[in-house]
């Protein structure tokens, strides 16, 4: 899924909303590499990618939002440590290698640069977890391609599990009305209208909220 359909849809899209149970920076690795290139040329608050997930996040990537955040007041310098010591090497090199610190530095360069915002969701029922799965992109040219399935925006659900989707496209007019819908379906609870669950933006109040999942490993 993630190199046959969420890369070239990335490279070819100005706007992807995705609401998911689960993120993990490990997604990544199921991208292709000409992909992460295209999001990591994107202009400094030109946002590509909008993600509304549950409130949980691996360890790494939480500590990796943590330090974003502490280097809102330097950003530039903190950009230019991230270029230094391995998002530069990546973009570059003829045959580059997505290793630990590399896709670490390359999520937090998206964060900070907001190409990539994330927005968590926390259920109003102690007992519910947000477990919606499905996005929308959204073309230059106008046409727009929403899917919903059961996969999560994670390494396993672009990559490794057996996952089913639907995809639905503007351009035949049957799908348009699914498409109208689910969009404001998004932007409701993207701007916290939702009943079930509260819209949190990424700051550190939100982020000591969060739980911190520990390695599969």
């Amino acid at each position: 899924i993630g190199e046959k359909f969420t890369s070239p849809c990335i490279e070819s899209s100005t706007l992807y909303r995705r609401l998911t149970g689960d993120f993990s920076s490990h997604v990544l690795r199921a991208l292709k590499t000409n992909a992460i290139k295209n999001l990591l040329d994107s202009k400094e608050n030109q946002c590509r990618i909008k993600i509304l997930t549950h409130p949980s996040l691996t360890e790494e990537d939480k500590r990796t939002l943590e330090n974003v955040l502490q280097h809102k007041q330097d950003l530039n310098d903190f950009l230019d440590k991230l270029m230094e010591r391995s998002v530069e090497n990546f973009l570059y090199k003829n045959e580059p290698h997505l290793n630990r610190q590399t896709r670490l530095d390359i999520f937090a360069q998206l964060i900070a640069k907001k190409n990539i915002i994330i927005k968590f969701a926390f259920s109003n029922n102690p007992q519910a977890i947000f477990h919606k799965k499905k996005g929308i992109f959204t073309f230059p040219w106008g046409d727009q391609l929403y899917h919903v399935g059961g996969n999560n925006e994670t390494l396993r659900g672009l990559e490794t599990s057996n996952e089913a989707f639907d995809t639905f496209q503007s351009w035949h007019d049957r799908d348009l009305e699914v498409i109208k819908i689910n969009e404001k379906l998004f932007e409701d609870a993207w701007e916290g209208r939702s009943t079930k669950y509260i819209t949190r933006k990424l700051n550190q109040n939100t982020l000591d909220k969060i739980i911190a999942r520990s390695p599969t490993k």
